[in-house]
Parts: C-alpha cells; sequence; structure tokens
C-alpha cells in the first residue's frame, strides 16, 4: 500500500510535494512545469535522468546541481519537439550524428544539445514508437527512472531508492 492511498489528506500532500518537486525541475528550464508537460503530452516524451531521480528520491538526498534536463522522445515526434522548442526561445548548440550505427545497438537514433543560453536540455531520439526504448538499455537500474507528462516511473524501486 502506497503512503498516498492511506487517507486522502495523505493523497493531497503527495501531490502537492510531486508538483512542488515539479515546479523545482522545470524552474531553470521553463518559465511553469505546465510548459513541460504540455511539451511531454504532444510529443509523446519523457523525462529521465537526474530529473527524473529528484522526483523519486525525497528531497533531502538530491544534493545536485540541475544541469541539464534530459527528454527522450520517439522518432515520429522529432520535429514537433524541436520546433515547440524554438518557440521556448532554445536552438541547438550540439547537434548529434544522425548515423544510427553510431549509438548501435542501442535503439538511441540521436542527441541532440538545445540551449538558451542559461539551460541545456538534451533530447534523446529514440529509433523505434517508443521514447522508452533507450531508458531501458542503461547500464544502472538507478537510472531508469523517468515521468510523462501525467504520471512518474520507477523502474526499479528497490534498488533506486
Amino acid at each position: 500500500m502506497t503512503f498516498a492511498a492511506t487517507s486522502t489528506t495523505n493523497t493531497k500532500r503527495v501531490r502537492w510535494y510531486l508538483q512542488h518537486q515539479l515546479n523545482i525541475i522545470c524552474t531553470p528550464f521553463f518559465p511553469t512545469s505546465e510548459h513541460l508537460t504540455n511539451i511531454l503530452s504532444v510529443c509523446d516524451a519523457v523525462v529521465s535522468g537526474s530529473a527524473a531521480l529528484r522526483m523519486v528520491l525525497p528531497a533531502n538526498a538530491c544534493n545536485w546541481p540541475s544541469s541539464d534536463l534530459d527528454i527522450y522522445v520517439p522518432h515520429h515526434s522529432l520535429t514537433q519537439l524541436y520546433n515547440l522548442l524554438h518557440k521556448h526561445h532554445y536552438n541547438i548548440v550540439r547537434n548529434g550524428k544522425l548515423n544510427i550505427q553510431n549509438y548501435s545497438p542501442s535503439t538511441i537514433f540521436t542527441v541532440t544539445t538545445f540551449g538558451n543560453g542559461r539551460s541545456l536540455i538534451d533530447i534523446i531520439v529514440s529509433k523505434t514508437t517508443s521514447a522508452l526504448s533507450p531508458i531501458f538499455q542503461f547500464y544502472s537500474t538507478a537510472v531508469m527512472n523517468f515521468f510523462s507528462a501525467d504520471s512518474l516511473h520507477c523502474a526499479y524501486p528497490s534498488l533506486t531508492l
């Protein structure tokens, strides 16, 4: 049984805490967390890496600075995501190689870094129709966490928490 399921008060507290964490994560990159969640929703994308780890770990366990945001997107949503980032004043600062052999045998098609002069966003494009494929090929279960526009996932909670 999860803590949030023990009472309506605890449900509200958990939702508030997760929204608060999301706001903290998004602040360096977007004006509000709603900007990011809209992008994730429209592009079938997810956030993984240190930002997702911040969502699943207790706040006092996250003593590293937020240096970038890792967004995973399926190949078919690549152009749409790039256009949305441009609307938020992000430009390509490092374009990954589009040769699929560079990341073989992984499901990563390319990695492109966007910047706006203050923040960096890494876009990891999946070769497949799922943004999740590359996440489950990592060397460590600690990084197999992600959040989408409306949910949070921790693939291996006993190994991560």
